[in-house]
């Protein structure tokens, strides 16, 4: 019979997958504060752009660990946090998986040797770029650290 080879699975995993690259497509346009399609225009503050995928176990990671944390600090009053989705965690380093409002932050890591992976963390101000990096780490290490550095220059 059909089922005896696991077929009907094999199409609600393929379904499944499909709908959760639908949706990470859907949640690339959800936020607000994103350009109209084409102009690519960040906020003229600082801004924090967050690039993950919905199948990235990293990335959930940091949604459960550190968004909440940063939220509730008083540096993030001062940031915008854009957070993008590409559809599936393979796809992440390609420039085309790339949301079109920030796809020019993945041409500036590439131009900088920095590497792309999920999650990916990149702070600007406007149109410069100033720090990137890929993983948790980049976090910890690149992001807030640079966060905290601009903020100190600005008070």
């Amino acid at each position: 019979s059909w089922d005896r080879y696991g077929m009907n699975a094999l199409i609600d995993r393929r379904s499944f997958l499909l709908g959760a690259a639908g949706v990470g497509l859907v949640g690339c346009a959800a936020d607000a504060t994103a350009p109209a399609a084409g102009t690519a225009r960040m906020p003229e503050g600082l801004a924090i752009t967050h690039v993950g995928a919905p199948d990235c176990p990293w990335c959930r990671m940091w949604y459960a660990d550190a968004r909440g944390p940063w939220l509730a600090s008083p540096e993030s009053a001062r940031v915008t946090l854009l957070e993008r989705n590409v559809p599936m965690f393979r796809v992440i380093a390609m420039e085309s998986a790339w949301p079109a409002d920030v796809r020019w932050l993945h041409d500036e890591m590439r131009q900088r040797g920095l590497r792309i992976a999920a999650p990916t963390f990149t702070l600007s101000e406007g149109q410069t770029f100033i720090a990137g990096g890929a993983g948790l780490q980049a976090w910890n290490n690149v992001i807030l650290p640079a966060v905290r550095a601009r903020l100190a220059m600005t008070a």
